[in-house]
C-alpha cells in the first residue's frame, strides 16, 4: 500500500505541473489573440499576421536548432529549444549506438556512415566530434564522449559513461543508466516542451512586428481602397 500511495502521488504531481504548464500557455495565448484582434481586426490581414509568423517561428527552429554548428551554439545548446533537441536527438543516438555494440557490430567508419546518413548537420557534427576522438586518440566510445567536449547528448550522461568505460559490458550497463535517465526526465521534458510553446508562440509575434509591419500597412491601405 505505501508504493501505491507513493506512486499514486508521483502521478498526481506530474499531472499537477503539466496542467499548469497548459494553463499558463491557455492565457498566454488568449492575451496573444486579444491584443492582435484590437490591433488588426478579425480578417484577412489578420490571418495573414499570425501565419507570417508560425511561419518564420518554423523557419528560426528549423535552420537554427536543427542546422546551426558555428560559434556559440555550444552556449545555446544550454538553453530551450537546442538543449531540447541536444537532449533528444542524443538520446536516440546513443541508445542506436548501444543496440549496435549489443549486436556485436563495430563502429567502424563504414558504421559511422550509416549513423549520420539520416542525421541533421547538428548531430553529424557531434557524432563526428566524438569520432574524431576515437580514431585520433584511440579511445572507447565512453571516454570518446567526455573527450569530445560537447555535453552530447547531455552532460550527466557524458560523465557517466567516461566512468564505466572500460568495463565488461559497459554497454549493457550504460543502456540500464540511460533507461533510468530518460524515466528520471520525462517530467522536465514535458514542461520544458510546454514552455517552449510558449516561447514559440511569443517569438512568432515578436518577429511579426519586427518584419511584417510594412506589410501589415500595406494590407491596410489595400483594404481602405477597395471600400
Amino acid at each position: 500500500m505505501p508504493e501505491a500511495d507513493t506512486a499514486h502521488a508521483q502521478i498526481v504531481r506530474r499531472a499537477g505541473v503539466v496542467s499548469l504548464a497548459v494553463f499558463f500557455s491557455r492565457i498566454t495565448g488568449l492575451v496573444r489573440e486579444t491584443v492582435f484582434a484590437g490591433l488588426f481586426g478579425a480578417g484577412m490581414t489578420y490571418d495573414a499576421f499570425i501565419a507570417a509568423g508560425v511561419v518564420l517561428s518554423v523557419a528560426f527552429v528549423w535552420i537554427a536548432v536543427l542546422r546551426w554548428t558555428g560559434p556559440g551554439r555550444a552556449r545555446l545548446d544550454e538553453i530551450a529549444p537546442f538543449s531540447m533537441y541536444r537532449v533528444v536527438s542524443g538520446t536516440a543516438f546513443l541508445l542506436m549506438v548501444l543496440e549496435l555494440m549489443k549486436l556485436g557490430v563495430p563502429l567502424n567508419e563504414a558504421t559511422w556512415e550509416r549513423l549520420s546518413a539520416r542525421a541533421s548537420p547538428y548531430v553529424r557534427s557531434r557524432m563526428a566530434a566524438i569520432q574524431l576522438q576515437m580514431v585520433r586518440g584511440g579511445m572507447g566510445f565512453g571516454r570518446a564522449m567526455r573527450a569530445a567536449g560537447t555535453g552530447f547528448p547531455d552532460h550527466e550522461i557524458v560523465a557517466v559513461g567516461g566512468a564505466l568505460a572500460g568495463r565488461d559490458g559497459w554497454h549493457e550497463e550504460m543502456a540500464g543508466f540511460l533507461e533510468l535517465w530518460v524515466e528520471e526526465s520525462e517530467e522536465s521534458m514535458k514542461a520544458a516542451a510546454l514552455g517552449l510553446n510558449m516561447l514559440l508562440g511569443s517569438l512568432a509575434v515578436v518577429l511579426s512586428m519586427m518584419i511584417l509591419s510594412p506589410l501589415v500597412q500595406m494590407f491596410i491601405h489595400l483594404d481602405n481602397v477597395g471600400r
